[in-house]
C-alpha cells in the first residue's frame, strides 16, 4: 500500500468543506458544529481509503474504489439527512461509527485476500 500525500491533502480539504456544509446545513441544531466535524471525518475516511491509496493488486484497488464509493455516497445521503432534519446525536454517533467500523472490516478483507 502506498499513500499519494498531494491527494491525501486535496481530499482533506474537501471533506472539510463538506463537513462545513453539514454544519451550514444544519445551523438551528445544537449538535451543528460536532454534526460538522463528525460528517468531515466520516467524508474523509473512504475518499483516503478509496482515492488516495494504491493497492498490490488491480483487483483489490477496484473492489475497494467501489466500496468507498458506496460508503460515500451513504454517508452523504445520512449527514445531510440528519442535519435537515435535527440531530438526535446518540443515533447520529452510533450509526456513523457502525457503518465506518463495517468499512473497515470489509476492506481489511479485501486486502488480505489479494496477498
Amino acid at each position: 500500500m502506498k499513500i499519494n500525500n498531494v491527494l491525501t491533502l486535496i481530499i482533506i480539504v474537501l471533506s472539510l468543506l463538506l463537513g462545513f456544509w453539514v454544519y451550514s446545513v444544519a445551523d438551528t441544531d445544537t449538535y451543528a458544529l460536532l454534526a460538522g466535524l463528525l460528517s468531515a471525518i466520516c467524508f474523509a475516511i473512504p475518499l483516503i481509503m478509496g482515492v488516495c491509496v494504491q493497492y498490490s493488486t488491480s483487483a483489490s484497488l477496484f473492489n475497494v474504489r467501489a466500496l468507498s464509493c458506496v460508503l460515500f455516497v451513504v454517508m452523504l445521503i445520512f449527514n445531510f439527512y440528519y442535519a435537515a432534519n435535527g440531530i438526535s446525536m446518540p443515533n447520529y454517533v452510533l450509526i456513523n461509527g457502525i457503518l465506518i467500523c463495517i468499512y473497515a472490516a470489509i476492506v481489511y478483507a479485501i486486502v488480505k485476500s489479494k496477498q
